[in-house]
């Protein structure tokens, strides 16, 4: 963050991380150099940056682009990135041109599976093409826990299914769902399998080629990168197969997005992402241990359960007047820097989430109540609806999301600013 008089710990890493020196200075060094496009000095070396920074993306996803092979010969099982403005642009690009291209050449009505976890830029997107009579689509609804079941997608699919498009982890409760099987039962029936890969790819790069990925996209803002710069990674096998048309039409990213390139976005987007994936188990690990400690201490002052908990006592008399539920845990089906809680008040006036935001602001805690696109909303996210998670503890819902430039230091003056707060509200 930029610096101030006062101290500020910033905990709200999902909704955006924030650019590392490296980023900063390598996009200022990059002003100021032409169009791409140009054959001059200084256009040949941006050209270069964007080629080198395509294989940086290569080699950490573990694939080849059309541009390894000799002769410029494409195979199946390649894969082309596609630079976008934004992930939210690179979902809703999958979606049009693959419904788009389905009906061009079966002459039906497609039909598209999602969840209903998804970012709202595809549920959204998905919403307009119905309204439109261009698909049919089906809502994945999660468990209790907000997993996405595969066995309900499998059931969900019809013969005109053209797309499943399921996310590999949530940005609100960090559930890492088991996209591998569900792109698995998509393929089984030779359908392509798509994922927003933004909350997962800066903690576990997705590894498309054997993961059952056809395509997936990332946002660089969540990577210690700049915002307006996005990635859309699709197959090669799905580009021809689907004969997937562009939303926006140029010469740029191999025809498949146009628009001159900013390659000063690029150089931060590329700084960003090398920052992230340098030392990457061991910042998974201390992101984890963070996120052990800010549970375990939080537990030693006021009456802790997981949710899983929570729902088998529901039947219980003998329930805590306050409390804390956390609704992620600390296993590896959720994201290592995701702690989605919600302390739970069970007399009047009950705990709103709203003001513990601003309470913890004012001690210098930067924290979310919900999605980082819903916060304007009086009511809670749609991914806690879906959840049916019941309204006294959608009232104290609150999102703590950490980054590799925390420290356990950080964590620390966090309890004591939770615990704080917790005693001030339950006092009221």
């Amino acid at each position: 963050m930029a610096e101030s008089e006062e101290k500020i710990i910033y905990f709200d890493s999902n909704a955006t991380t924030f650019m590392s020196p490296k980023s900063v200075q390598l996009m200022t060094m990059w002003v100021n150099r032409g169009n791409p496009s140009s054959s001059h000095k200084d256009a040949i070396k941006c050209k270069k940056l964007i080629e080198e920074f395509k294989q940086y993306i290569a080699k950490t996803c573990g694939i080849t682009l059309p541009s390894d092979k000799p002769n410029g010969r494409i195979t199946a099982n390649q894969y082309r990135i596609i630079f976008t403005s934004c992930a939210s642009e690179s979902n809703s690009t999958i979606l049009r041109s693959a419904a788009a291209s389905y009906k061009h050449m079966t002459n039906t009505l497609p039909h598209i599976i999602i969840s209903e976890i998804e970012h709202k830029s595809t549920i959204m997107c998905c919403e307009d093409m119905a309204e439109q009579g261009l698909i049919e689509y089906t809502m994945i609804s999660p468990d209790e826990l907000g997993f996405i079941p595969p066995s309900e997608v499998e059931a969900a699919i019809r013969p005109n299914t053209c797309l499943v498009c399921v996310m590999a982890a949530n940005n609100e409760t960090g559930v890492i769902t088991d996209y591998k099987k569900i792109g698995a039962i998509a393929h089984k029936r030779q359908i392509p399998f798509y994922t927003d890969a933004v909350q997962i790819f800066g903690k576990y790069p997705i590894k498309p080629s054997s993961e059952n990925v056809d395509a997936f996209s990332v946002s660089f803002h969540k990577l210690h990168g700049p915002a307006g710069i996005g990635l859309l990674v699709v197959k090669e096998q799905f580009m021809h197969g689907y004969q997937l048309r562009p939303i926006i039409c140029g010469t740029q990213n191999d025809g498949s997005r146009g628009g001159t390139e900013n390659i000063m976005l690029y150089a931060g987007a590329y700084a960003g992402m090398k920052e992230t994936f340098t030392s990457r188990d061991a910042k998974n690990k201390k992101l984890l241990t963070m996120k052990r400690h800010i549970m375990t201490e939080i537990s030693k002052y006021i009456p802790c359960k997981t949710y899983k908990e929570y729902l088998e006592s529901r039947n219980d008399t003998t329930k805590n007047s306050i409390e804390v539920v956390f609704i992620s845990t600390a296993t590896r089906n959720y994201l290592p820097n995701t702690i989605l809680l919600t302390v739970v008040k069970r007399t009047k006036p009950f705990i709103c989430n709203v003001n513990f935001k601003e309470d913890l602001e004012k001690r210098g805690i930067i924290v979310s109540i919900g999605s980082a696109c819903n916060t304007s909303s009086g009511k809670a996210s749609h991914v806690l609806y879906a959840m049916n998670i019941d309204p006294l503890l959608r009232k104290g819902m609150l999102r703590v999301s950490l980054s590799d430039h925390n420290t356990l230091e950080e964590a620390k003056l966090f309890v004591r600013a939770f615990m704080l707060t917790v005693k001030e509200h339950s006092e009221k």
